[in-house]
């Protein structure tokens, strides 16, 4: 028998009949269920996936749907390129093989208002695929599902940011009360004093920030002293072993190492080092030729007075800042990565960007796009051919 929740919901007799529509009256529209939780969520509301999966089934029996697949993703993900489940849903709409997918509701689809946009430009607009919120009531196969489902992301999304700043402020209450929050550093244990934990040297591991710190002043250099925690097996916090950057932060955050970009004559001006940096690497320099090169440039990283090896190589693994909410910033990212005309143009396909003069995404659109870009000195696009 069917719940009241769906008997009393207005749209409930037109979604059914979409969803039982076919256009020879032979077959129910083929759907998916999906569904995600994280551990403070179940903590929090007791939301299990088990429970979500039973809403799914019971939705798509009540509302007339083919119920082909149900994808669970057991883990969380700050966006959907780190959903699997969420990537296998995608494939199957991009071959056709749904109508329909179903969802426990939004932010179990997803919280991120890009995200959605991305989704909703490429199959809600192109009628490839509906989007059913169980919570929501809402099926984006009728006109009032698709005009009032981009108001609830927006919403989403703000109650995300707000419940990021609730957090925020709890961290800062409980650091505030001598408390700590967080992954327990080398050297250091926890106990439980009252409501709050606080940070206590470890009886055995913290002799060794103790050794570091007398390494540290007979000039003993960063590698070395990992080697020869690595010697000693020493096993740190996070890795499978210790780094010359490891060493670093943990003696910047015992203060043993005082950072002096402070006093330092050099800036701090990260995309212009890293494009200095990625052209000499990718003329094979070696990290100390390009740690010099960008000391002779009056260049520094943000937290030291000149650049290392191994500073050189934490700066290449990152990326300039784009403001990817535009086309040029997306295109100048993708762009900086290696990524050809063609797939840029793919991406840019996919977002909710149009071209400047409408139409579609070619190669020849993105390569006027990064021209008019180096044009405007938003980046370097001198190798776009």
């Amino acid at each position: 028998m069917m719940s009241s929740a769906y008997a009393t919901h207005p749209t409930y007799t037109q979604s059914r009949g979409l969803a039982n529509m076919h256009p020879m009256g032979e077959a129910k529209q083929k759907a998916v269920g999906y569904c995600r939780v994280s551990t403070d969520m179940q903590a929090q509301y007791g939301i299990s996936l088990d429970a979500q999966q039973k809403q799914i089934r019971d939705y798509a029996s009540a509302y007339g749907f083919e119920l082909v697949g149900m994808f669970v993703e057991a883990e969380s993900a700050k966006d959907t390129k780190g959903r699997g489940k969420y990537q296998q849903v995608i494939e199957l709409i991009k071959q056709g093989k749904v109508q329909a997918v179903i969802a426990p509701a939004l932010d179990r689809f997803t919280r991120s208002q890009r995200d959605f946009l991305d989704f909703s430009a490429q199959f809600i607009d192109t009628g490839k695929v509906n989007l059913c919120l169980i919570k929501e009531s809402i099926n984006t196969a009728s006109p009032h599902g698709r005009q009032f489902l981009p108001l609830l992301v927006a919403f989403a999304q703000l109650e995300r940011q707000q419940t990021a700043m609730r957090v925020s402020a709890a961290i800062a209450y409980i650091r505030g009360q001598g408390g700590h929050y967080g992954k327990v550093p080398f050297g250091y244990a926890t106990i439980q004093e009252g409501r709050l934990k606080r940070l206590v040297r470890h009886p055995e591991n913290y002799k060794w920030i103790e050794h570091m710190a007398a390494w540290y002043r007979m000039k003993v250099s960063n590698s070395e002293i990992a080697r020869r925690l690595n010697g000693q097996n020493v096993k740190p916090c996070s890795g499978k072993e210790w780094t010359e950057n490891s060493v670093y932060l943990v003696l910047i955050r015992e203060k043993i190492h005082t950072v002096r970009a402070a006093g330092s004559d050099r800036k701090y001006d990260r995309e212009r080092a890293y494009k200095l940096a990625y052209a000499l690497k990718a003329e094979e320099r070696s990290l100390q030729y390009i740690a010099d090169k960008l000391n002779d440039n009056g260049l520094r990283p943000s937290k030291a007075d000149s650049y290392r090896p191994h500073s050189v190589q934490e700066l290449l693994r990152s990326v300039p800042i784009y403001k990817l909410s535009t086309a040029i910033g997306l295109a100048l990212y993708h762009h900086a990565q290696g990524k050809s005309l063609s797939a840029i143009a793919d991406v840019l396909t996919r977002s909710p960007h149009k071209p400047p003069r409408g139409g579609q995404w070619y190669p020849q659109t993105v390569k006027n796009l990064l021209h008019k870009a180096r044009k405007d000195g938003q980046g370097d696009t001198s190798d776009v051919s």
